[in-house]
């Protein structure tokens, strides 16, 4: 699967690979995924664990930029290169 990941701890951020994200506790890890990617929505549903809601937008083909407070966490989708 192709993207990158980032973990940070303690006011510290580490480059990560995607499968290694969720390894630990950490303060945030942000994820970096293609929705292109076949890959990207089964992490995002059987690894991230994410709701199904949250799995559709951020693999949507058409979005809109949007910030969405769920849970402990945050869906944030932005467009351009």
């Amino acid at each position: 699967m192709s993207g990158f990941g980032y973990r940070v701890i303690g006011g510290k951020a580490e480059r990560v690979a995607i499968e290694t994200a969720l390894d630990q506790p950490a303060d945030l890890v942000w994820v970096h995924l293609s929705n292109s990617d076949a890959g990207a929505q089964a992490w995002l549903a059987n690894e991230a664990k994410l709701a199904d809601y949250v799995v559709d937008a951020l693999t949507a083909v058409e979005t809109r930029p949007r910030c969405e407070a769920f849970d402990a966490g945050a869906l944030l989708n932005l467009r351009g290169r």
